[in-house]
């Protein structure tokens, strides 16, 4: 998953899954939803985004219990330890 911010636009980006985009709608008042061949949902768009997402240029990604592949944390070779930092 991937989100990016683009303030000249002020456009939230948040891409589910890499995927050709088959068609797009908008699901409601400035949020587009991206789906591909399958129908599944692989982004969305949210315009006027910092009217909409509290501070959208700093994001916080929690996983709640599942280790994540490949994050920096030290003492846990390609995952998340489930212990809090000191």
């Amino acid at each position: 998953m991937k989100v990016t911010y683009w303030p000249d636009v002020d456009i939230l980006d948040i891409r589910i899954k890499e995927a050709m985009i088959k068609e797009s709608d908008e699901i409601c008042e400035g949020i587009v939803a991206d789906y591909d061949k399958e129908g599944n949902i692989v982004g969305l768009e949210i315009f006027d985004a910092s009217h909409r997402v509290t501070e959208p240029q700093n994001m916080v990604f929690e996983s709640m219990g599942h280790p994540i592949v490949g994050s920096p944390v030290s003492g846990v070779a390609g995952g998340v330890s489930n212990t809090p930092r000191q």
